[in-house]
């Protein structure tokens, strides 16, 4: 049986030269296709660590989409966002030289950028904190590298990153705050000598010792008494007490977190 060949196609040495990319991918298709894939997000890691810092940058860069920077400390931190205009920022929350807090308040400009915090213990109050000045979230340094590659992938996409546990803590301390804001209100109702007696009452006086102390009639203290369960909203003063010290613990409370805010 007589079979037809077609004859085989000749090779043009000029067009292929001319072709690198395809003379690339011959020779190895894994480098070709990594070469080829488009780096899209923009990460800038500040650490004062080095080792972290080449950690975290060996995992974002493997194979994935991202062009990476460092940062060593705030100074530095604010160049690379300003020259590279990065998507998102990895800070450490103990950025030298006052802290991650401090460095990502009003960092990128007018311009969107998304920082997340990092560490090895977080502190409730203070991610709170660093939430209400549009940080995105907060991820803890022993974190898998692939962990950390989705946690920013999702961040570069506009989501927030926070562990289960974390999450947990805030929404306790939300609540808590929250509850802390209502005694703080009631409490500001009361005038400032209804303060007077109710602080008294706080450390253990009688009527009669408050009113030795304010030089005033037992009669009056009881009036004070009675007004300040009306304000509150309470029935006995022991729960007045409480919600005192509540109120006193959320101005405290607020006192903080706007100090961390203003640094």
């Amino acid at each position: 049986m007589l079979r037809s060949y077609a004859q085989p196609e000749t090779v043009d040495a000029d067009a292929w030269s001319s072709a690198p990319q395809a003379h690339a991918r011959a020779e190895d298709p894994l480098d070709w296709m990594r070469d080829s894939r488009a780096r899209t997000t923009s990460v800038v890691i500040a650490d004062a660590d080095p080792v972290m810092r080449a950690a975290a940058s060996f995992a974002l860069e493997y194979g994935e989409s991202f062009d990476v920077f460092e940062a060593g400390d705030a100074a530095e931190l604010h160049a690379v966002v300003t020259e590279q205009r990065p998507t998102v920022a990895l800070v450490d929350i103990g950025l030298p030289p006052a802290g991650g807090l401090d460095a990502a308040v009003g960092l990128g400009g007018d311009r969107p950028l998304r920082v997340v915090l990092w560490g090895y213990s977080p502190d409730p109050d203070r991610i709170l904190a660093a939430l209400r000045v549009n940080v995105y979230g907060f991820l803890p340094k022993t974190i898998a590298a692939d962990a950390l590659v989705r946690a920013l992938s999702g961040v570069a996409a506009g989501e927030a990153c926070l562990s289960r546990e974390l999450t947990f803590d805030l929404i306790e301390q939300v609540a808590k705050l929250a509850g802390r804001e209502r005694s703080r209100r009631l409490a500001s109702a009361l005038s400032d000598r209804e303060r007077e007696v109710l602080e008294l009452i706080s450390r253990g006086h009688a009527n009669k010792e408050v009113a030795e102390e304010l030089f005033i009639s037992e009669y009056t203290v009881k009036r004070h008494v009675h007004n300040i369960l009306s304000k509150l909203g309470e029935r006995s003063r022991h729960a007045a007490i409480a919600a005192y010290r509540e109120a006193r613990g959320a101005e405290r409370a607020l006192g903080a977190l706007e100090s961390m805010e203003a640094a």
